[in-house]
């Protein structure tokens, strides 16, 4: 069974920013990014985050932590306080 690693995150008007960190990243196929969902897929570690507004996926990017975590940074489509992550599954 997957274990949902720790995670934090924080927003401004026109960004989200996730940090997960203690989670062994390789390299990026272990990442998935698309407008409204947020995958990292490194074995034992499953991260799963669908989100609750959408994101623009092509000005957004993911910072690998030197192999011990990943930080994604999102551009909000809509800008505001939109609580981006309160629909977590």
């Amino acid at each position: 069974m997957p274990i949902t690693p720790a995670y934090s995150w924080s927003e401004s008007a026109e960004t989200v920013q996730i940090v997960v960190e203690g989670v062994p990243v390789r390299d990026q196929s272990a990442i998935f990014c698309s407008d409204r969902l947020i995958k990292l897929n490194t074995p034992p570690y499953l991260l799963l985050l669908d989100l609750k507004h959408e994101v623009d996926d092509g000005a957004s990017s993911a910072t690998l932590l030197r192999g011990r975590g990943i930080v994604f940074n999102l551009i909000k489509v809509r800008h505001g306080t939109l609580d981006l992550l309160l629909k977590l599954s």
